[in-house]
């Protein structure tokens, strides 16, 4: 609009200056040309000149009211018409102004609309986001809801909340998310304290182990020497039997010369019969003490087989045993039987406990025999956990109770092995101490015999003196000797045959203690299995804690994905609010915009309206100003001067540059009413 004012302003100016040029030469004085009358036709004339300068004077005052008039027209048109150039610029201003905010309009609106359909369409996407994070969530929730066992599913059960929709979703994502992380963390807690318990389980039982080792050891190594001990005895006892029998042949032969002597000696021998029966009272006197002896070896032997029969009752005994010891349990007590000698009732006794021996090393057996079904069970428990590896991630809780089972049951074989392995050792000592109160009360009875025999010779050599005179008394009290000595060498042998009894039930014990100590280590290669099986585990704990550690980490990022999820959805909320108030705020400066476009147009078409009105006034105006030019023009033609001046000339001689011809006066005052009102158009 600028350019355009610029452009008519000159075009105004231009086309007004002539009006103003006008307006300067009406100012200048009117000096009409003097008449120049010839003389002779002076007084015919003058009465006709007065009239025609008398019309001549009334036209003119008629044409100067008329000019009068056509110049406060023509300033009412110069002012109209400036009015109507300013009122078209105003219009045309207005109309750029107009289309210029319409265009504007409809650029914002086209923006608005834009927007409205990015609006729309993040709309549409936030949805289609907002159902595929539902959907994630949802299937997020399953997942690790399927994968934690005690929490139910996300379809079921939600819980009650004040939310819906998407933000249900949440809620009850976030509470189930809240329920397995406080399972996860108690399955953590429970899976640490049993990996405590485990390792100090494995601990006290490593340290257990380690201390039944060393004690088998020292059992095996103090085994190892008493039977060196028993072989060195029985070597010693070999040897004193031959000597013994040496001394039983030189016995012999001096028994042989005191018969030859004893006829001389029988005097000597009467004296000393007072002495030989005090001995004899004496040897009484040991008898008893051997008795009582017994005695003790019988109680020890009764306390040994009560002891046997007191062992756990993991070992079945049969029930003949328990009969047996009952009827022994009067001699293990003390209260011997007149009709059988010690040395039966010492027999018998062995014997019971040699049954009994025999009874606990049979259920030994099969204890062991339960002991290896057992392990072969829990080996083919461990190779099908082995099996089951693959599946535990979805049993986790199941396989931490069967390790805990696992661990209970080889805590209780390990247990009752050092129980078995305690009862072994005490009925290995009891044994011991058996064997060596009966080998010590052998070799006294040995060693008194000899005594006895030494003392006796030693008797008869100082008696043979005597024994002339008392020949018939002595050979009776030989003869009793004699029978005495039987009785004994019965005895001696009795004692070897017990001897070669203890030997092989020695050699049977060691060899017993060899079998012992195979399956001790063999115990020990299984449970040095069992505890490679229980790292084994161990290590798989620790995989599956920290795969729990891992889910319980991935349940935290699940979370802040979740929490900037839900951000990320109320910025998106946050956004949509503010997009709905600006495409408010759009619609409203979009009817604003309209109004004022409306306002515009109204204005504009007011505007035509005056220029059209103006445009018929200047018309008006032009045919009033074409008609007194044609007014002027005829009376121009008809009275035509001798000086060759218009009626219009001297009428109006500011328009003497001006002057047309007949036949181009009309045209050429449209082209300058024309170029006049040119702007309006």
């Amino acid at each position: 609009m600028g350019s355009v004012d610029a452009a008519d302003e000159p075009e105004d100016a231009g086309a007004l200056s002539d009006f103003d040029e006008d307006e300067e030469v009406d100012a200048a004085p009117v000096e009409l040309p003097p008449f120049v009358v010839p003389l002779e036709d002076e007084g015919k004339s003058v009465k006709e000149l007065a009239a025609e300068l008398e019309a001549e004077r009334q036209a003119r005052k008629v044409l100067e009211i008329a000019k009068a008039e056509g110049d406060a027209n023509f300033v009412r048109l110069k002012a109209l018409i400036t009015e109507a150039a300013r009122q078209r610029d105003e219009a045309y201003r207005l109309r750029d102004q107009a289309a210029r905010e319409k265009e504007e309009v409809v650029r914002e609106r086209d923006e608005s609309v834009r927007a409205k359909e990015e609006v729309s369409r993040a709309r549409d996407v936030a949805k289609t986001e907002i159902g595929e994070v539902a959907r994630l969530l949802i299937g997020a929730n399953d997942k690790v809801t399927s994968m934690a066992k005690g929490v139910k599913s996300f379809g079921r059960n939600l819980p009650a909340s004040k939310y819906t929709g998407l933000q249900a979703i949440a809620f009850g994502f976030g509470k189930r998310v809240e329920e397995i992380v406080e399972e996860v963390l108690r399955q953590r807690e429970a899976a640490l304290s049993a990996q405590r318990e485990a390792r100090e389980q494995m601990e006290q039982r490593n340290y257990a182990v380690a201390i039944e080792v060393s004690e088998l050891e020292a059992s095996i190594a103090q085994l190892k020497e008493d039977v060196a001990k028993k072989i060195s005895e029985v070597e010693v006892w070999k040897n004193q039997a031959t000597i013994k029998d040496d001394k039983f042949l030189e016995l012999e032969q001096v028994f042989s010369e005191k018969l030859a002597a004893a006829e001389s000696e029988s005097s000597r021998l009467r004296g000393s019969m007072q002495e030989v029966q005090s001995q004899l009272q004496s040897l009484k006197d040991e008898a008893g003490q051997h008795k009582e002896i017994l005695r003790e070896a019988l109680k020890c032997i009764g306390k040994l087989r009560k002891g046997l029969l007191e062992l756990p009752h993991e070992l079945n005994f049969p029930s003949d045993l328990d009969e047996s010891g009952s009827g022994v349990s009067d001699s293990a007590n003390g209260n011997l039987d007149e009709k059988q000698s010690m040395p039966q009732q010492c027999l018998t006794e062995l014997k019971a406990l040699l049954e009994l021996g025999t009874s606990i090393g049979v259920s030994w057996k099969e204890k062991k025999v339960d002991w290896e079904k057992t392990s072969h069970e829990l080996v083919t428990r461990i190779g099908r956990l082995v099996g089951q590896k693959q599946d535990a991630a979805d049993l986790l809780a199941t396989a931490l109770s069967e390790k805990q089972q696992v661990l209970e049951t080889i805590s209780d074989l390990r247990v009752k092995l050092s129980q078995e392995n305690m009862e072994v050792e005490r009925l290995q000592v009891t044994l011991k101490e058996a064997q060596e109160k009966g080998r010590e009360s052998d070799e006294e009875e040995e060693n008194e015999e000899l005594v006895r025999i030494r003392a006796e010779l030693g008797l008869v050599a100082q008696s043979r003196d005597e024994a002339l005179s008392m020949v018939t008394a002595l050979m009776n009290e030989i003869n009793q000797l004699r029978q005495q000595i039987g009785e004994l060498e019965t005895a001696l042998a009795q004692a070897r045959s017990e001897v070669g009894e203890l030997r092989t039930l020695s050699n049977a014990q060691v060899k017993e203690l060899s079998e012992k100590a195979a399956q001790i280590k063999d115990i020990l290669q299984q449970v040095k299995g069992y505890t490679a099986d229980i790292e084994s585990l161990e290590e798989e704990v620790e995989r599956w804690k920290q795969a729990a550690t891992d889910e319980a980490e991935a349940g935290a990022a699940v979370m802040e994905d979740l929490e900037r999820c839900q951000f990320e959805v109320s910025e998106l909320n946050k956004q949509i609010d503010r997009f709905k108030v600006s495409g408010e705020e759009a619609m409203l400066k979009l009817r604003s915009k309209e109004e004022m476009a409306a306002a515009a147009i109204a204005a504009r078409t007011a505007a035509e309206r005056s220029l059209q009105m103006a445009d018929e006034r200047a018309g008006e105006l032009r045919e009033r100003l074409e008609e007194l030019n044609r007014l002027m023009e005829e009376a121009d033609r008809n009275k035509d001067y001798r000086l060759g001046l218009g009626w219009l000339d001297m009428c109006c001689p500011w328009l003497r540059n001006r002057r047309r011809s007949s036949d181009g006066g009309g045209t050429q005052m449209a082209a300058e009413m024309e170029e006049l009102l040119e702007p309006l158009v």
